[in-house]
């Protein structure tokens, strides 16, 4: 009995002891987990402001129309040009987290106004612009990274996007980095698949965008009355 009893503490003093060490290794590696969240052109916390279209429904107003639909993040986009003297056209939102891309479609001709000239500001502060002279070859560019952000604090941002005169813009998407927080988008998480977006993961998910504490406790008391029941 009195072995038995022994044997017992000692392997209540194990599982303590590998509890410990888990709960520490997960924890260590929650800011890891946090992951890229797409928002779509069509998410209604994009502000919008100006005369914006909806690209693949304004048909002949519009004179560009994108020629690869799977390479357009939903099959949406939104497209606007500025003419000089015209009202300020742009959009704005609001989100958490450390990075954020702005994904655009660049058409290249000198037929047409396709030449691109956008400002950005993050938390109203002016801090990037995009310029992109056409080519004369007819083509399209798509999920063209027009603005990336890095190294932002972790909490809550504005950002602003806006045309400049004699310019047109074609909007696909978002893509911002939930650092610790969800933020307000209706997007979705990233599976951790490649595409073309310079090495950002963007496929999508229906998961949770980020493990939580809760998640981490749960796995480790499994682990340890798993290694309770066995020892």
């Amino acid at each position: 009995m009195g072995s038995s009893s022994l044997i017992s503490r000692h392997s209540f003093g194990r599982s303590l002891f590998i509890l410990s060490l888990l709960f520490t290794i997960l924890l260590s590696w929650a800011p890891v987990l946090a992951v890229n969240i797409t928002v779509d052109d069509h998410d209604n916390n994009i502000k919008y402001f100006g005369g914006w279209r909806q690209g693949e429904t304004c048909g002949t107003v519009c004179q560009i129309k994108p020629d690869d639909l799977t390479r357009i993040e939903g099959q949406t986009w939104k497209d606007a040009t500025r003419d000089t003297g015209a009202a300020p056209i742009g959009f704005n939102y609001t989100f958490q987290g450390t990075d954020i891309y702005v994904f655009g479609i660049v058409y290249n001709s000198l037929r047409v106004r396709s030449t691109v000239y956008l400002t950005l500001k993050v938390d109203g502060a002016k801090v990037d612009t995009y310029f992109h002279p056409p080519r004369d070859d007819n083509t399209f560019d798509y999920r063209v990274p027009v603005f990336a952000i890095h190294n932002l604090t972790d909490t809550t941002h504005d950002i602003d996007v806006e045309m400049e005169e004699n310019s047109h813009f074609i909007f696909d998407s978002l893509i911002y980095n939930s650092g610790t927080g969800t933020g307000p988008g209706t997007g979705t998480t990233s599976s951790g698949s490649t595409s073309s977006t310079g090495g950002i993961a963007s496929s999508s998910s229906g998961g949770s965008k980020k493990m939580s504490i809760g998640a981490i406790i749960g796995i480790v008391i499994g682990a340890v009355l798993f290694l309770t029941l066995v020892a």
